[in-house]
């Protein structure tokens, strides 16, 4: 009986792929709710639907499985980390001595900042026309979280980065964006490597359907929009 020779594996493997991936395009073509990922694809108008709070700022809900797209232009979004990791790098100094604490215990051990040393890299970031805040209350230039606040509540094109110091060490950077009708948090988040070297680290992007502001200096409470 003569044996049957199959393709080799390489060839047979890739030919079997071409054939799923034909298969998977021309399904997905033909399925009306298939949206590219496309920036195209995430525009308000026709992608979701759209209700609007008694200011007038829109919430819009994004496509199902979808993250929030950013308000901030790809620049503005790169300028921002600079301006971040400037920051860092101004305070890394006032970290060394909380680094050498870490870096003496146990690796899982929990080294909190002095309230001297939060006074400190606040009084810092302040000097540098940052809006500054430690506990959740916002101690320098509060003046540009108030006309952040005062924009946003007539309506208008509003933009303020709140950099608040945390005991555990790290430093977590807020970016409040009203534009084009939407409202949105931007997180970021600066860490401490060994050697006092800064890591800047993006958490992403959250719409809001409402920021509320609060007495004595508190952050302000951001109320997220509902997931899609």
């Amino acid at each position: 009986m003569k044996k049957i020779e199959w393709p080799g594996r390489p060839k047979g493997l890739l030919l079997l792929l071409l054939v799923l991936f034909v298969t998977a395009a021309f399904l997905l073509k033909d399925d009306k709710g298939y949206i590219p990922a496309t920036e195209d694809a995430w525009e308000p108008a026709g992608t979701g639907t759209e209700s609007t709070d008694s200011r007038g700022f829109q919430e819009v809900s994004r496509p199902s499985g979808g993250a929030a797209v950013s308000l901030l232009t790809q620049e503005e979004q790169a300028r921002l980390q600079e301006t971040v990791l400037e920051a860092a790098k101004a305070c890394r100094d006032l970290y060394a001595g909380w680094l050498t604490s870490r870096k003496e215990k146990e690796r899982d051990a929990m080294v909190s900042l002095s309230k001297e040393q939060q006074e400190a890299v606040v009084s810092r970031l302040g000097s540098l026309g940052l809006v500054a805040a430690a506990d959740n209350r916002i101690r320098i230039n509060k003046e540009k979280a108030e006309e952040f606040y005062a924009d946003y509540e007539e309506g208008n094109d509003a933009l303020v980065t709140i950099y608040q110091v945390c005991p555990e060490g790290d430093i977590r950077v807020m970016t409040l964006v009203c534009r084009d009708g939407g409202l949105q948090a931007r997180y970021t988040e600066i860490i401490w490597k060994e050697g006092g070297i800064p890591e800047i680290r993006e958490n992403g992007c959250r719409d809001l359907t409402e920021i509320k502001r609060t007495e004595k200096g508190y952050l302000p409470d951001v109320v997220p929009a509902p997931e899609p």
